[in-house]
């Protein structure tokens, strides 16, 4: 406000002062006084921007830190529905796509596939490694970008939703590969990252592996309930941190 009100008076001065309005005045003091009208106007049109800057620069952070935090509560909001339905013996909806229900896959609901899931994590290193690499997942996905709770929300309907649908195969390469897929694809629109997508993809799987095939000696139940053994790992995972299950 000081530098415009300057400015202001250095073009009045300017006005009143210059040679054909008083022809006593020297050529030279006239641009004396044009060059300190000019460099009032820099100066008022630089402190107007910086003036300027910082209010604009908070408005912008504080729309970011409130979507931000909307997102928080959404992801977890979706995650938390997602889970919900599955401990309350939700069955799946439809029949297989193609012939009969496959012997191999006998649980219809996550309620009848948890004890399973138990007696396929019965190596104690087997199930320190899951909650080790879980809960390196969650803290990684909360240190750079939370949205991917959401991903993970909608690749787990995904793969539930096609569990029946699939159900005629021996294996759950089908239902698996869209769920990842319907994971890759929600993650990158909404973290524009392809890599931490598969970072968290890395780190999740490759420490549960490790423990079925050099500890527990077995193949993982992703390869047959992909959906259902996602959301085994962080039941499974919770309950142990929570002190319902034992290592």
């Amino acid at each position: 406000f000081f530098c415009c009100r300057v400015a202001h008076v250095s073009e009045l001065a300017h006005r009143l002062l210059s040679p054909s309005t008083h022809p006593r005045f020297t050529s030279r003091s006239a641009s004396f006084v044009q060059v300190v009208a000019a460099k009032s106007v820099i100066m008022a049109k630089k402190g107007g921007k910086k003036g300027k800057a910082p209010t604009v620069v908070a408005k912008q952070q504080k729309v970011a830190d409130d979507q931000d935090s909307g997102s928080v509560l959404l992801a977890l909001g979706v995650l938390a529905g997602l889970l919900g339905l599955l401990m309350n013996n939700v069955h799946e909806g439809f029949g297989p796509m193609m012939g009969a229900r496959s012997a191999a896959k006998p649980f219809t609901s996550f309620e009848e596939f948890y004890p399973f899931y138990r007696s396929q994590h019965q190596d104690t290193t087997c199930r320190m490694l899951h909650v080790a690499g879980t809960s390196l997942v969650s803290l990684v996905v909360f240190a750079t970008n939370v949205r991917t709770f959401i991903a993970l929300a909608i690749g787990g309907c995904v793969g539930f939703l096609l569990c029946s649908a699939f159900s005629f195969m021996d294996h759950g390469f089908a239902e698996g590969g869209l769920m990842i897929l319907a994971y890759l694809l929600a993650n990158v629109y909404l973290t524009r990252s392809w890599k931490l997508s598969f970072l968290y993809l890395v780190i999740g799987y490759a420490f549960a592996w490790v423990g079925h095939f050099y500890f527990e000696h077995n193949k993982p139940a992703t390869f047959i309930y992909p959906a259902y053994s996602l959301a085994g790992d962080f039941t499974m995972t919770a309950r142990i941190i929570l002190g319902y299950e034992s290592f």
